[in-house]
């Protein structure tokens, strides 16, 4: 199966869902409120990022490439933990951002991926004068 067939599968899966969780979550009362910083109209209903991590997880299981999978998972389902938490608990932004940094990290590290060089950032002739540490001690 091609990658445009996982695709469509998981928007599919992620559509349906959404359409299945929307009057449970309204149901349970698990939605966000307006109020504060958030100017929405009604109360919206918290089962989008749950909806997509399981058409992802459908799409990827359906997939014929098997090698690698859990290095997409993996950083998908913490941030799901997460982002789960955070709406019934309001987890700290430091919390969230540790966790953001574990799944990219996950994902890089997982996928062979490593930040050899940091050339000139900034477009000037210093180079990577801006680093917080010299180029040797990032290199081993």
């Amino acid at each position: 199966m091609g990658l445009s067939f996982s695709t469509a599968l998981a928007f599919a899966v992620t559509v349906v869902l959404t359409l299945t969780l929307r009057p449970l979550a309204v149901r349970l009362c698990i939605t966000d409120k307006p109020g504060g910083r958030k100017q929405h109209i009604g109360e919206i209903p918290l089962v989008g990022g749950i909806a997509m991590f399981i058409g992802i997880l459908v799409a990827t299981m359906t997939a014929v490439q098997t090698t690698g999978r859990w290095t997409l998972l993996l950083p998908a389902a913490l941030l799901v933990t997460v982002g789960v938490l955070d709406d019934r608990y309001r987890v700290g932004v430091s919390v969230r951002l540790a966790a953001q940094t574990c799944a990219a990290l996950i994902m890089m590290i997982g996928g062979g991926l490593y930040l050899r060089d940091i050339s000139d950032p900034f477009g000037t002739s210093w180079g990577s004068a801006f680093l917080p540490f010299p180029y040797p001690c990032w290199s081993r």
